[in-house]
């Protein structure tokens, strides 16, 4: 058992074990992992269950991916053996789960996928503690196109089954500039999947 990781993640009282600080390091150290072995940008998913601290530790989590440049896709509020499939199924490099199963309500935790949907080696779950704890290895701090996204994967997935050049989107809310924002963030993400765009 490691130092962070036990048997199924990291768990503990959320915002004091499993604090906002610590979720955001540990996101860095995933992609900086993962960036090493794979040599190229990392692609990560991020589910969740439902307890109160989700929400807080999601964002910590994405923003320390993304920092190191990891593009994350949020899956939102699902089970865990989703999160295990998904990843596969859309060819990610990895994914994390934030839930502590049968744990109280205020406990939370951090599980971190493979690409193959299992569960991270033990070696590289100490390559992720050592640069946490021990810092032997600085996280990079990339700028500009090198800074990861993040986006909403019910987009992608509606994009992937095969809607290509059919599917609509529709805006309706907000002032023209707020509308004018938000069709430009959507329209970076869906021209990739060439489908047509009204608001």
């Amino acid at each position: 058992m490691g130092r962070l990781f036990g048997t199924d993640g990291a768990r503990g009282v959320a915002n004091t074990d499993i604090s906002c600080e610590l979720a955001m390091n540990i996101g860095k150290a995933v992609a900086m992992v993962l960036t090493d072995m794979d040599h190229r940008k990392p692609r990560v998913l991020i589910g969740m269950d439902t307890r109160l601290s989700k929400d807080m530790l999601e964002a910590a989590i994405a923003c320390g991916l993304c920092s190191v440049g990891a593009d994350v896709m949020t899956l939102g509020v699902v089970p865990t053996p989703a999160v295990a499939y998904l990843v596969r199924r859309y060819g990610y490099d990895a994914a994390v789960m934030i839930s502590a199963s049968h744990n109280p309500c205020e406990y939370n935790g951090i599980k971190i996928f493979k690409g193959d949907g299992y569960k991270l080696p033990d070696e590289v779950e100490n390559k992720i503690e050592a640069i946490i704890l021990d810092e032997v290895d600085v996280p990079p701090t990339p700028i500009g196109a090198g800074v990861g996204r993040d986006a909403l994967f019910t987009i992608y997935a509606i994009a992937q089954a095969g809607f290509r050049n059919y599917l609509g989107v529709y805006i309706s809310f907000g002032t023209s500039s707020q509308l004018g924002a938000v069709a430009d963030y959507f329209h970076e993400y869906i021209e990739s999947f060439e489908m047509k765009f009204w608001y």
